[in-house]
């Protein structure tokens, strides 16, 4: 765990952060940062000041600057035109949402990173004129896009009656044509779903279980091309974990065109879950207190995977095969 430790070295560097700003800053796996945290502790290289809450080095060290752009946060886009328009009707309609629960592991995402998903997906030509399948819908995603209006149908499977009710209440007055079925996504797709779509859409349980389950239901709902979205952390994955979900988009005939790094933020202080967290493994584990949530630190990368035919492709050489239409033919003659 050296890499997690250089992390939390670096990000402390000439500054005192809050244990969830750390978080934030390290994005690795939770287990291996409480592990290692808890050694340089016990250690001394990292002191705890229980009355300010944060965390610092013995030896300070110069503070490490951050290279992030400060307007799109890495995304490289903005928010403007019909997509800023339907953002302001969609925040006006998630005020009433109901709240996050628990028992089906919801949170929701920062809704302006819910609208750079949507743009990315429009820049893929994954929304304007596609069938859209979202796998549980916390995130009112089927709202926004159904605001948005390119896409010819989005259906929503959500086990959430309380959900299910609020998307069918706001489809019915916006008059979006949401179609919502109440469903349990541990078992299989209802037969009129399956091989429907162009695109699926969906932030999984993070178990391996849970999330393989949920590509699966993916799959299922797909024409024979098409694409899916899936968030999937760093904080409670670890790459052994990734490792295993990319053999399984594999050996499934997808690939993964695109990763973008700590793409949705969710929104822990919106969402109540402070009640919620000394049920939490992680702060069993920490030797102190960290205090109240200031910092959305919980965020996820997101992924686009691609269904493919599989096909074997001919090489001629080392710098040459059937696709190579950019390298110059006499670079593989050697003239």
């Amino acid at each position: 765990m050296e890499r997690i430790r250089e992390k939390i070295i670096r990000a402390l560097s000439g500054r005192k952060l809050s244990y969830w700003k750390l978080l934030k800053e390290v994005s690795s796996p939770l287990v291996e940062v409480v592990q290692t945290l808890k050694d340089l502790l016990e250690k001394g290289e990292v002191i705890w000041d229980e009355e300010e809450k944060v965390l610092y080095l013995k030896e300070e060290g110069e503070e490490v600057p951050s290279f992030q752009c400060p307007a799109c946060l890495g995304k490289g886009r903005v928010i403007k035109g019909e997509f800023e328009k339907a953002f302001l009707k969609y925040m006006e309609i998630a005020q009433n949402r109901p709240p996050s629960i628990p028992e089906y592991d919801q949170g929701f995402i920062l809704p302006e990173d819910l609208v750079h998903k949507a743009i990315l997906m429009h820049e893929k030509c994954d929304l304007e004129n596609r069938k859209i399948l979202i796998l549980g819908d916390d995130d009112l995603f089927s709202i926004y896009v159904g605001l948005v209006g390119k896409c010819e149908k989005i259906t929503v499977v959500e086990i959430d009656e309380r959900l299910v009710n609020f998307i069918n209440e706001v489809s019915s007055t916006e008059k979006l044509e949401i179609e919502v079925f109440p469903y349990d996504l541990s078992n299989p797709l209802p037969q009129q779903l399956k091989n429907s779509f162009d695109v699926f859409v969906s932030e999984p349980p993070e178990s391996l279980e849970g999330f393989i389950c949920f590509l699966t239901r993916g799959k299922e709902g797909l024409k024979e091309r098409g694409s899916g979205y899936i968030g999937l952390t760093t904080l409670e994955s670890t790459y052994e974990k990734w490792g295993e979900i990319q053999k399984w988009c594999l050996n499934n005939g997808f690939v993964i065109t695109d990763i973008l790094k700590n793409f949705s933020r969710y929104w822990e202080r919106v969402q109540d879950w402070e009640k919620f967290y000394s049920h939490f493994r992680m702060l069993k584990e920490l030797p102190f207190n960290p205090g109240p949530v200031d910092e959305d630190w919980y965020t996820s990368d997101l992924l686009r995977i691609e269904r493919i035919t599989p096909r074997k492709l001919q090489s001629q050489d080392l710098y040459m095969d059937e696709e190579t239409w950019a390298t110059p033919l006499s670079f593989s003659h050697g003239d």
